[in-house]
């Protein structure tokens, strides 16, 4: 106080708000084996369940609608989520069905391990739930679930922002282990993490996981020198990845490096398997910028210690921005020669990088590779190649082979110029609504001047639209007889009217009309 006045200073102090603060557990009964999940409190309810030890082993969840995890109590707050499942304690060990709805706006954060929708999972099962938001933690930070011990995540979407200050991030799961699968799933979320960063599953420990039919779209970084590797589809791999694709940038600074998996390293002494990549494919642009000696940057696998890769290909361009180490290839960065490790109908694109891979050994006898042309690369006969290495019809022409699933899926855009106009958005495969004439007109629709019914459409289309005058045609009949049939146009007055037959003891006229279609 000074001359008698109180000078008061305020400054705005934001609280932390989480969703537990918020949860319902009403809904939860215990003596029911399905539950329905209709609010964001129920959902914050599920996760206190869980994260307080009841684990919903053999039960089964379904979410009835969208939820949107954002504040809701009128103030700028974020109000943080807390993952269904804080720790292997409590691990969720449940069936999620997302019934294909959209958990949108999460802000999931963790001050240790373990954030997204979901945290630590043990044999459970997520499906068909699409995630939007963030995921912040200092390890195993994912858009869907932190870790997956053995379990399936199947058909889901992450558009998450993925960050992890630590080891371990991706978009589905940061990690799997004992046997756990991933399938039908898509990420488009960019992911950052020290090592074992990816945009599927951070890290496989085991042979038996899995991850197939799944592709990333987000751009991946890995900033640690550590050597967990980081990729498109599996930073560390130990399983499996089938069918698989990446189009996202991806960024090592940190030992290995590579398109689909930064490193392939588990192999059994008895039968002599490996960790597998087959049947997929790398579109994006890898970059490494790691200057140790030993580190590898690869189109399709930054270092192939132990691996079996068959019916793959590579068109990303490969760069090492570092002059410290000689590892790398538009196929794998580093080759261990080794008999457990074999690489077959495999091609890449001419350009992509100035090599195949390096080899520990120079002897290639475990290797087969083809340096290809783009317009090789996009014909009819090296597609259907690949559909014959695959055993299924899995690939479709495009400028390089794709999934057929992805061309299926593809948004197309049909524009009509001419005397309509207007867009729609379908899917490729799907029919177009071709749009309606004005009355008394008729249209007609052609595409690079062939005739075109709208019953297909494969990419992007312009469709000329040519407008005309409709005919119509008035139909005389007398006695059940057709008389005669007289053309005319919307508009017409009169049409020239036939004679009517003579019929003995009857006299006849034609019935008014309009001539209005």
């Amino acid at each position: 106080i000074q001359d008698g006045t109180l000078t008061v200073s305020a400054e705005p102090v934001t609280r932390k708000k989480t969703w537990f603060s918020l949860a319902d557990t009403s809904w939860y009964s215990g003596d029911r084996a399905e539950y329905e999940i209709q609010s964001p409190e129920q959902l914050a309810g599920l996760a206190l369940l869980v994260n307080s030890g009841t684990d919903f082993s053999g039960v089964t969840l379904r979410l009835t609608q969208d939820i949107s995890l954002a504040n809701t109590d009128g103030t700028k707050a974020v109000r943080e989520w807390s993952a269904i499942g804080s720790g292997s304690a409590n691990a969720f060990k449940g069936i999620f069905d997302g019934n294909g709805h959209i958990v949108s706006e999460m802000t999931a954060v963790s001050g240790g391990s373990y954030s997204g929708l979901f945290g630590y999972c043990r044999g459970a099962v997520i499906r068909n739930v699409t995630v939007k938001g963030s995921s912040t933690a200092q390890g195993s930070a994912a858009g869907v679930a932190g870790h997956l011990n053995g379990g399936v995540v199947t058909g889901c979407t992450s558009r998450v922002q993925v960050n992890s200050t630590g080891q371990y991030a991706a978009g589905i799961a940061s990690g799997i282990s004992d046997g756990a699968t991933i399938s039908k799933c898509v990420n488009y979320g960019d992911i950052s993490g020290t090592s074992s960063v990816a945009g599927i599953a951070g890290g496989s420990a085991q042979m038996t996981d899995q991850i197939s039919d799944c592709v990333n779209y987000g751009a991946i970084s890995g900033s640690s020198s550590l050597s967990g590797g980081t990729g498109g589809v599996a930073g560390l791999l130990g399983g499996k990845v089938i069918r698989c694709a990446n189009y996202g940038k991806v960024t090592g600074n940190g030992w290995y490096t590579g398109g689909l998996v930064g490193h392939s390293g588990s192999a059994d002494t008895n039968t002599l398997e490996t960790s597998v990549v087959r049947d997929s494919y790398n579109q994006g642009e890898i970059l490494s910028d790691n200057q140790t000696a030993s580190a590898a940057v690869g189109g399709l696998v930054g270092y192939a210690q132990y691996l079996n890769m068959d019916n793959c290909y590579n068109t990303g361009t490969v760069t090492l921005s570092s002059a410290g180490s000689s590892y790398k290839g538009s196929v794998a960065g580093r080759f261990y020669r080794s008999v457990y490790n074999r690489i077959d109908h495999t091609a890449v694109l001419s350009g992509s990088c100035d090599r195949v891979m390096d080899v520990d050994d120079s002897d290639l006898d475990y290797v087969q590779v083809n340096v290809l042309f783009a317009e090789e690369m996009g014909t009819a006969d090296y597609c259907a190649g690949m559909n014959n290495y695959a055993g299924d019809s899995v690939f479709t022409t495009d400028r390089f082979p794709v999934f057929l699933h992805l061309k299926q899926n593809q948004l197309c855009t049909v524009r009509f110029t001419g005397d309509l106009t207007g867009s729609q958005q379908v899917r490729a495969g799907d029919p177009v609504a071709l749009p309606q004439a004005p009355d008394g007109y008729t249209c007609s629709f052609t595409v690079n001047g062939i005739p075109w019914n709208g019953n297909t459409v494969t990419g992007d289309t312009t469709v000329v639209v040519t407008r005309s005058q409709a005919w119509y045609t008035v139909s005389f009949y007398a006695d059940g007889r057709l008389i005669s049939e007289q053309p005319y146009q919307k508009g017409s007055a009169s049409v020239e009217e036939p004679a009517i037959p003579q019929k003995a003891g009857y006299s006849a006229h034609w019935p008014a009309y309009s001539l209005n279609g």
